[in-house]
């Protein structure tokens, strides 16, 4: 039935299939949740014809996961000349709440003159009216003097964001301005960031920095180091870091930043409640009795071995989730008391008809992993966990189905990660 959707709009939806089962789930619009927008130029300032870089964070403060989550980045006002890249990221398809987006643009700032500035704006689209951030990038002139132990040098340190999901990597910047009139930074001295152990509850580990060093920092222009950071903990333990410069350009602040580590809450969503983090495309089903021909519907021979494939969604934005070998389609018959299981499998094959047991280098508990916020096809037709043996549904009946789902949300195969199961009703089966 034709009908328009306003994506200004939240809505309840209710699904049913042509067999009368049903789905009911709410779809929030992001001008409907509060959302907290910052804006950053890392660096402020910059000199002519140079690139920095703005840095736009979008978090969920609400108690229901956001859907669609689109930067939307103003033409630059002022008098300098700024040119913005497309973003990193073009979208988050879902934000649970307390999680941050990251989106970032490359901007070249050209000008005639010291001082000259353009201010960008950014904003979501279809997000609240007025609920944005602004930043100005300023153009410098470089001047090339002796370094010297006695400049003034500004350091700040920002965690992005603040608030990880156990096992998944976040990001330290350091940003370093120049407040003196000389330039910094020669290639015997150069600028050297340092970064202290972490302290706290929390297991961090920080990568190294990027870049290493830097030199001829021109008065008034900053200068970002960045580490990569891996947070493990329960929820609310947090690791604290603190930033300084090495000598001859220490003595200044030393600023800190923290992570804290979040559970994955999602009690209080309509899309836990109805949906789940990970969700079924139901259109996408198909069965193979043979490894070639994959065949849509739900009726099909009940004696022959069968190999289930349907697409499944990852609906967490910041995290990729890594399926147990546990993970199964158990199956039980309506009229009696006959059940059976389709294990997870890595594929089929064809010539012959087989499977490729799920095994995987590493951990071979945790081979197919769902990116986030991304789809990928899963297989079912292993008789018992981790094997090649195939398997039917046995005797000719109508079933009912449903498929447990185990697994992690984790940035490695191997990273311990927040462990997660659900249930996922399937299809209703036929066999003759």
């Amino acid at each position: 039935m034709p009908g328009l959707l306003y994506t200004t709009k939240p809505y309840h939806v209710k699904l049913i299939t042509s067999r009368g089962n049903t789905n009911e789930f709410d779809v929030n619009s992001v001008g409907t949740a509060p959302l907290n927008i910052q804006l950053l130029a890392l660096p402020a300032a910059v000199s002519n014809g140079l690139k920095t870089e703005l840095t736009m964070t979008v978090t969920n403060n609400s108690t229901g996961t956001v859907t669609n989550i689109t930067p939307s980045l103003s033409a630059p006002s002022g008098t300098a000349t700024c040119v913005a890249g497309p973003a990193s990221t073009a979208s988050y398809n879902t934000l649970v709440p307390g999680s941050t987006a990251i989106f970032k643009w490359d901007v070249t700032v050209t000008g005639t003159t010291e001082g000259q500035t353009c201010t960008y704006t950014a904003s979501l689209q279809n997000g609240y009216a007025n609920n944005n951030a602004q930043t100005t990038i300023t153009l410098t002139q470089v001047t090339f003097v002796q370094a010297s132990t006695t400049t003034p040098l500004n350091i700040k340190l920002y965690s992005l964001p603040g608030n990880v999901l156990s096992g998944n990597t976040a990001q330290l910047v350091m940003v370093v301005n120049n407040n003196s009139t000389g330039t910094v930074g020669t290639v015997a001295s150069p600028i050297v960031p340092v970064l202290s152990s972490p302290s706290g509850s929390a297991t961090c580990t920080a990568g190294s920095a990027s870049p290493a060093n830097y030199k001829n920092l021109a008065p008034g222009n900053t200068v970002t180091f960045k580490w990569d950071v891996t947070t493990n903990g329960a929820n609310t333990q947090s690791c604290t870091y603190t930033a300084s410069l090495a000598s001859p350009y220490n003595g200044y602040s030393t600023p800190q930043a923290q992570f804290t580590v979040a559970a994955v809450i999602f009690a209080q969503t309509t899309l836990a409640q109805n949906t789940g983090i990970l969700t079924l495309n139901y259109t996408t089903f198909r069965w193979t009795q043979d490894g070639s021909t994959w065949n849509t519907g739900w009726t099909f021979s009940a004696a022959s071995n069968t190999v289930i494939r349907v697409n499944m969604t990852n609906n967490n934005a910041t995290g990729d989730f890594y399926i147990d070998a546990n993970t199964q389609i158990y199956f039980s018959r309506t009229s009696a008391s006959n059940t059976g299981q389709w294990f997870i499998a890595n594929k089929t094959t064809s010539s012959p008809f087989a499977l490729q047991k799920y095994t995987c280098g590493g951990p071979n508990n945790w081979c197919q992993v769902i990116p986030a916020g991304k789809t990928v096809p899963v297989y079912f037709g292993a008789k018992t966990k981790q094997t090649t043996t195939l398997t039917s549904l046995g005797q000719g009946d109508n079933y009912f189905t449903i498929m447990l789902l185990y697994g992690k949300f984790a940035t490695t195969q191997s990273g311990s990660g927040t462990p997660y199961g659900q249930s996922v009703p399937v299809i209703a089966l036929e066999g003759t």
